[in-house]
């Protein structure tokens, strides 16, 4: 493998958010210019974690034994260099982002889990996964009631001979029984 080649599997244990894997973008950015992936991850598994010069870089991959496999010698500057400026590019990009775009793309990484974990039979996952989405799209808030229309309706069902304590507890579950049945078909659509 020189210098140049495409490779689409990184280390184990290394690199991206998810335990060693690239983002997506980062995988498009390495076909485009032809980068190696392992290398690529190595790097930002390491700039996560701490600020290092170009030298100090070169000089830590080295020390850990990451090597060009092909040579058995420690990747050139040039592609350390390389690297980090792609991945900064990357970064900046995805810091970019507007709220709803990473609200947008959070919502499909939570539907990627449930998928998943429904799968995989892992219920208990894919509640936490729905829960999630719940929170980030605000629909998990409780039934919010008008006090001064609650009052109006206890002193309209006293005037009219009923229990204002039934009334208003069959109005909240009717409330929400009809909060569940309009997200769920807004869900649908």
């Amino acid at each position: 493998m020189d210098d140049k080649t495409l490779t689409t599997t990184p280390k184990k244990g290394r690199g991206g958010r998810r335990g060693g894997e690239l983002s997506k973008a980062e995988v498009r950015t390495a076909a485009k210019n032809k980068v190696d992936l392992p290398r690529r991850a190595i790097i930002a598994d390491i700039l996560r974690h701490e600020t290092l010069s170009y030298g100090a870089l070169y000089h830590r991959m080295a020390e850990e034994g990451h090597k060009n496999p092909k040579t058995g010698l420690p990747w050139s500057y040039g592609l350390i260099y390389k690297d980090v400026k792609a991945l900064r590019e990357e970064w900046q990009q995805a810091a970019a982002l507007s709220y709803s775009d990473h609200v947008a793309k959070q919502l499909k990484e939570i539907e990627h889990i449930k998928v998943r974990a429904l799968a995989l039979s892992d219920f208990n996952a894919a509640l936490r996964a729905l829960q999630l989405e719940m929170k980030l799209l605000g629909t998990e808030a409780p039934v919010q009631i008008n006090i001064n229309l609650l009052t109006t309706l206890q002193f309209a069902a006293i005037k009219a001979g009923i229990d204002p304590e039934k009334l208003v507890n069959s109005m909240i579950i009717e409330l929400q029984e009809n909060q569940y049945e309009t997200h769920e078909t807004e869900g649908s659509e």
